[in-house]
Protein backbone atom coordinates (compact mmCIF):
# COMPACT_ATOMS: atom_id res chain seq x y z
CA UNK A 1 0.00 0.00 0.00
CA UNK A 2 1.42 3.37 -0.98
CA UNK A 3 1.82 6.23 1.47
CA UNK A 4 -0.88 8.20 -0.33
CA UNK A 5 -3.28 5.26 -0.17
CA UNK A 6 -2.54 4.65 3.51
CA UNK A 7 -3.05 8.37 4.23
CA UNK A 8 -6.38 8.30 2.37
CA UNK A 9 -7.49 5.26 4.39
CA UNK A 10 -6.52 7.00 7.65
CA UNK A 11 -8.43 10.10 6.58
CA UNK A 12 -11.46 8.00 5.66
CA UNK A 13 -11.23 6.21 9.01
CA UNK A 14 -11.04 9.51 10.90
CA UNK A 15 -14.04 10.81 8.96
CA UNK A 16 -15.89 7.58 9.69
CA UNK A 17 -15.11 7.80 13.40
CA UNK A 18 -16.46 11.36 13.47
CA UNK A 19 -19.60 10.31 11.57
CA UNK A 20 -20.15 7.33 13.87
CA UNK A 21 -19.53 9.26 17.07
CA UNK A 22 -21.62 12.31 16.19
CA UNK A 23 -24.32 10.27 14.46
CA UNK A 24 -24.44 7.76 17.32
CA UNK A 25 -24.77 10.50 19.94
CA UNK A 26 -27.50 12.24 17.90
CA UNK A 27 -29.47 9.01 17.36
CA UNK A 28 -29.08 8.14 21.04
CA UNK A 29 -30.17 11.62 22.20
CA UNK A 30 -33.20 11.66 19.92
CA UNK A 31 -34.06 8.12 21.02
CA UNK A 32 -33.69 9.07 24.68
CA UNK A 33 -36.09 11.98 24.26
CA UNK A 34 -38.57 10.13 22.04
CA UNK A 35 -38.56 6.50 23.24
CA UNK A 36 -41.86 5.62 24.91
CA UNK A 37 -41.99 4.47 28.52
CA UNK A 38 -41.74 0.75 29.16
CA UNK A 39 -44.57 -0.92 31.08
CA UNK A 40 -44.50 -3.88 33.45
CA UNK A 41 -40.90 -3.49 34.58
CA UNK A 42 -41.38 -2.51 38.22
CA UNK A 43 -38.78 -4.86 39.72
CA UNK A 44 -35.18 -5.64 38.82
CA UNK A 45 -36.28 -9.18 37.87
CA UNK A 46 -38.90 -7.77 35.50
CA UNK A 47 -36.29 -5.59 33.85
CA UNK A 48 -33.79 -8.45 33.64
CA UNK A 49 -36.38 -10.66 31.93
CA UNK A 50 -37.18 -7.75 29.59
CA UNK A 51 -33.46 -7.29 28.77
CA UNK A 52 -33.14 -11.02 28.08
CA UNK A 53 -36.08 -10.77 25.68
CA UNK A 54 -34.52 -7.71 24.02
CA UNK A 55 -31.26 -9.59 23.51
CA UNK A 56 -32.96 -11.53 20.72
CA UNK A 57 -32.39 -8.54 18.39
CA UNK A 58 -28.57 -8.66 18.61
CA UNK A 59 -28.76 -12.45 18.37
CA UNK A 60 -30.68 -12.19 15.10
CA UNK A 61 -28.02 -9.88 13.66
CA UNK A 62 -25.28 -12.28 14.78
CA UNK A 63 -27.22 -15.13 13.16
CA UNK A 64 -27.46 -13.20 9.87
CA UNK A 65 -23.69 -12.65 10.02
CA UNK A 66 -23.12 -16.33 10.77
CA UNK A 67 -25.37 -17.32 7.88
CA UNK A 68 -23.32 -15.12 5.54
CA UNK A 69 -20.25 -17.17 6.48
CA UNK A 70 -21.54 -20.60 5.59
CA UNK A 71 -18.86 -22.08 3.37
CA UNK A 72 -21.39 -23.74 1.11
CA UNK A 73 -22.44 -20.23 0.08
CA UNK A 74 -18.88 -19.34 -0.99
CA UNK A 75 -16.50 -20.60 -3.67
CA UNK A 76 -16.53 -24.37 -4.37
CA UNK A 77 -13.09 -24.89 -2.81
CA UNK A 78 -14.06 -22.94 0.32
CA UNK A 79 -15.86 -26.03 1.63
CA UNK A 80 -12.42 -27.25 2.72
CA UNK A 81 -11.15 -24.58 5.19
CA UNK A 82 -7.58 -25.86 4.88
CA UNK A 83 -7.31 -24.76 1.24
CA UNK A 84 -7.61 -21.03 2.03
CA UNK A 85 -9.91 -20.59 -0.96
CA UNK A 86 -12.46 -18.34 0.70
CA UNK A 87 -13.60 -15.27 -1.20
CA UNK A 88 -12.92 -11.74 -0.03
CA UNK A 89 -16.65 -11.42 0.65
CA UNK A 90 -16.49 -14.41 2.99
CA UNK A 91 -13.36 -13.08 4.74
CA UNK A 92 -15.03 -9.71 5.37
CA UNK A 93 -18.18 -11.38 6.67
CA UNK A 94 -16.10 -13.61 8.94
CA UNK A 95 -14.25 -10.61 10.37
CA UNK A 96 -17.54 -8.78 10.89
CA UNK A 97 -18.96 -11.81 12.69
CA UNK A 98 -15.88 -12.18 14.88
CA UNK A 99 -15.82 -8.52 15.83
CA UNK A 100 -19.56 -8.49 16.51
CA UNK A 101 -19.30 -11.49 18.84
CA UNK A 102 -16.44 -9.72 20.65
CA UNK A 103 -18.51 -6.54 20.98
CA UNK A 104 -21.53 -8.57 22.13
CA UNK A 105 -19.40 -10.00 24.95
CA UNK A 106 -18.97 -6.41 26.19
CA UNK A 107 -22.49 -5.18 25.49
CA UNK A 108 -24.71 -7.95 26.89
CA UNK A 109 -23.26 -7.96 30.44
CA UNK A 110 -23.62 -4.17 30.47
CA UNK A 111 -27.23 -4.46 29.31
CA UNK A 112 -28.08 -7.04 31.98
CA UNK A 113 -26.30 -5.07 34.71
CA UNK A 114 -28.11 -1.91 33.65
CA UNK A 115 -31.43 -3.80 33.69
CA UNK A 116 -30.85 -4.72 37.32
CA UNK A 117 -29.74 -1.22 38.40
CA UNK A 118 -31.94 1.13 36.34
CA UNK A 119 -35.14 2.43 37.93
CA UNK A 120 -38.50 1.76 36.26
CA UNK A 121 -38.76 5.38 35.07
CA UNK A 122 -35.60 4.91 32.99
CA UNK A 123 -36.32 1.37 31.75
CA UNK A 124 -36.68 2.75 28.21
CA UNK A 125 -32.87 2.91 28.22
CA UNK A 126 -32.84 -0.86 27.73
CA UNK A 127 -34.55 -1.02 24.31
CA UNK A 128 -32.77 2.19 23.30
CA UNK A 129 -29.37 0.62 23.95
CA UNK A 130 -30.34 -2.58 22.15
CA UNK A 131 -31.67 -0.66 19.13
CA UNK A 132 -28.56 1.54 18.92
CA UNK A 133 -26.14 -1.35 19.38
CA UNK A 134 -27.93 -3.52 16.83
CA UNK A 135 -28.15 -0.73 14.26
CA UNK A 136 -24.50 0.17 14.81
CA UNK A 137 -23.42 -3.39 14.04
CA UNK A 138 -25.43 -3.39 10.81
CA UNK A 139 -23.77 -0.08 9.88
CA UNK A 140 -20.39 -1.66 10.69
CA UNK A 141 -21.19 -4.62 8.42
CA UNK A 142 -22.37 -2.46 5.54
CA UNK A 143 -19.37 -0.15 5.87
CA UNK A 144 -16.90 -3.02 5.99
CA UNK A 145 -18.46 -4.55 2.88
CA UNK A 146 -18.06 -1.19 1.11
CA UNK A 147 -14.41 -0.71 2.11
CA UNK A 148 -12.49 -1.62 5.28
CA UNK A 149 -11.96 2.03 6.25
CA UNK A 150 -15.74 2.56 6.19
CA UNK A 151 -16.27 0.13 9.05
CA UNK A 152 -15.30 3.04 11.31
CA UNK A 153 -18.75 4.70 11.62
CA UNK A 154 -20.36 1.49 12.86
CA UNK A 155 -17.47 0.67 15.17
CA UNK A 156 -17.49 4.16 16.62
CA UNK A 157 -21.27 4.07 17.12
CA UNK A 158 -20.93 0.67 18.82
CA UNK A 159 -18.34 2.16 21.15
CA UNK A 160 -20.55 5.17 21.92
CA UNK A 161 -23.47 2.88 22.76
CA UNK A 162 -21.39 0.68 25.08
CA UNK A 163 -19.80 3.73 26.69
CA UNK A 164 -23.21 5.28 27.35
CA UNK A 165 -24.36 2.00 28.92
CA UNK A 166 -21.31 2.20 31.22
CA UNK A 167 -22.11 5.82 32.11
CA UNK A 168 -25.76 5.00 32.92
CA UNK A 169 -24.71 1.93 34.88
CA UNK A 170 -22.33 4.06 36.95
CA UNK A 171 -25.04 6.67 37.50
CA UNK A 172 -27.57 4.11 38.75
CA UNK A 173 -24.97 2.24 40.80
CA UNK A 174 -23.28 5.16 42.56
CA UNK A 175 -26.00 7.84 42.66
Amino acid sequence: MSDASARADRDTTRTGIAIGTIGGVVVYAVGYLAWPAVADVATPSDRLVYAAWLSAAPALVVYAMFFSCLRLRDTPDAVNPLLGAESTRWKVNQRVLTNTVEQLAIFLPLLFALAVRVDPAHAALLPLHVACWTASRVVFWIGYRRAPAWRAPGMSWTHVTSLLAIVWLARFTFA
